[in-house]
């Protein structure tokens, strides 16, 4: 595993490759306030920036469709707000972070996570429904 104190300045939020991107993008595209926890609803009730909240199930969203093929492995930093989910290959030191626009453009310190294992064996049944709107096999 690669020194996460060096990984700061190699950090790259998504991999070149356009088709990753896109479903990054539908990803994106396909959440909605019922994929939410209920710890979330409740914060994020006035949202504006449809990614709030919706890190855990977008991210293992990319991880099931192609950032687990790639080496990803899931991440998680603990904060005052709760956490934040995201995947990062230990080889480059390259993270995918699928819900980065609710960071607003700041900094996000992705070196300071750990490794985490999803909470569920398969995907979660948010997953799967987040899944299913992007015409995706059940994981």
């Amino acid at each position: 595993m690669q020194n996460h104190k060096k990984m700061k300045k190699k950090i790259m939020v998504y991999e070149k490759d356009n088709k990753y991107n896109r479903i990054i993008a539908k990803i994106r595209d396909c959440l909605s306030p019922n994929l939410l926890k209920s710890q979330y609803k409740l914060q994020e009730a006035n949202y504006e920036i449809i990614t709030s909240g919706h890190c855990y199930v977008a991210t293992e969203a990319a991880y099931h469709t192609f950032a687990r093929e790639k080496g990803y492995v899931p991440y998680v930093l603990r904060h005052n707000h709760g956490t934040h989910w995201y995947l990062i290959n230990d080889k480059t030191g390259h993270v995918i972070d699928p819900t980065e626009p609710q960071l607003g453009g700041k900094p996000f310190p992705y070196h300071k996570g750990h490794r985490q294992a999803f909470l569920t064996k398969k995907a979660s049944k948010r997953t799967n429904e987040l899944l299913r709107r992007m015409q995706y096999p059940k994981k």
